[in-house]
């Protein structure tokens, strides 16, 4: 067993003062003139300190800041040292040899981990800043409705300051909505980087798996008992490192309009869509709208997109309230209906305001959707 590290002065006086040792079954316990208790193995006393092992590094305790030491003397050392292999195994006193390569690598995925994990709370935050400004347009577009309703009645020779203040008005809050597209837009474009960290710890997650896998496949019986328990160790993290994601896998359809899925929306109305990452929102037909009757939350103001042939066509706003996709589903979905005249080969688009939601793959050789959301 290599040396341990020695923990450095300051974390030991913290170590001391909060007692945040590691929880353990048996050991040793030293009792401080401060009233807090430690708990590990001693592995060496002189006249000057006492060295005591914590499992992730030794703390060296002077003789004037104890007040005694209880030894044990029973086999709970051992169940102790066993204790820490299983939580620090990939310390290198607890590392075999020829798998110093796994060592490394688990390492390099925890460091993705934990940048995924910052990224994973900063897309949670942009996902929350994209539906308050999504919120914000809808509520912009209902206001600019009912301004050019009061337009249209008032009569400006006889009443030319309310004509005058509600013109203002409707270009003060058409302005607003320009701003508030263009920060929606460009809030937007954080989402693919932030999944990218995302990605690559998931990919980084299968390679390391891949590697165990292989190792084990090559072994033939030659691994030693260290390294058997080192594998058993690394294979329960890695299994931890799996339940980070949520995988939903979805069976699509390729023809020449490209990858179809069936949707339903609002928990009512089945259809199949193509699977659009271009496309900013959810885009239904007219005569798949025609489906909900009255029960489609339609927004008053219409707008405008640009479809795949480079046409600007107008299009009806609506909100769904609902959106799934096999087991993946999305709340408050924003989409759009298309007009009776637009061309169209499918009855809709499955666009980001759903898939911002999942990390998206296509398996193109079994034909599924993976979407994949990080954390529990």
């Amino acid at each position: 067993m290599r040396g341990r590290e020695e923990i450095p002065f300051f974390l030991t006086a913290f170590l001391a003062m909060m007692f945040i040792v590691p929880a353990i079954t048996s050991g040793d316990t030293i009792y401080l003139k401060n009233g807090r208790t430690m708990e590990g193995i001693v592995e060496r006393e002189d006249e000057q300190y006492v060295i005591l092992n914590v499992g992730f590094g030794t703390i060296r305790l002077t003789h004037n800041e104890i007040e005694r030491i209880e030894h044990d003397d029973t086999s709970g050392r051992a169940d102790l040292e066993r204790e820490w292999e299983d939580k620090y195994f990939l310390r290198p006193e607890f590392t075999p040899l020829r798998l110093e390569g796994i060592a490394r690598q688990f390492k390099r995925l925890e460091q993705y981990r934990n940048r995924a994990s910052r990224n994973k709370r900063r897309r949670e935050r942009v996902i929350d800043e994209i539906d308050t400004l999504e919120a914000d347009v809808q509520r912009l577009y209902e206001a600019l409705a009912s301004l050019g309703k009061q337009l249209a009645v008032v009569v400006p020779e006889d009443d030319v300051k309310a004509y005058n203040a509600l013109v203002g008005e409707h270009t003060f809050t058409h302005s607003q909505l320009q701003l508030k597209i263009k920060e929606l837009e460009e809030i937007k474009k954080e989402i693919p980087s932030l999944d990218q960290a995302i990605s690559e710890y998931m990919l980084a997650l299968g390679e390391l798996t891949q590697m165990i896998k292989d190792i084990y496949s090559h072994s033939t019986g030659e691994l030693s008992k260290e390294e058997e328990q080192f594998l058993f160790r690394a294979n329960k993290e890695l299994e931890n490192m799996h339940s980070d994601f949520t995988r939903f896998v979805v069976e699509y359809d390729k023809g020449r309009e490209g990858v179809m899925v069936n949707v339903l929306l609002n928990g009512t109305i089945r259809t199949q869509l193509k699977v659009d990452t271009g496309a900013d929102v959810v885009v239904i037909s007219d005569q798949i709208a025609s489906k909900f009757g009255t029960t489609l939350n339609r927004l008053p103001q219409n707008t405008f997109i640009t479809v795949a042939d480079g046409r600007e066509v107008k299009v009806s706003p609506v909100i769904f309230d609902s959106v799934r996709v096999g087991d993946a589903e999305a709340k408050n979905v924003m989409g759009v209906i298309l007009p009776p005249d637009a061309r169209r080969d499918t009855d809709g688009l499955l666009g980001m305001s759903f898939l911002k939601h999942f990390m998206v793959r296509f398996d193109s050789k079994s034909k599924r959707l993976i979407l994949e959301k990080f954390g529990r």
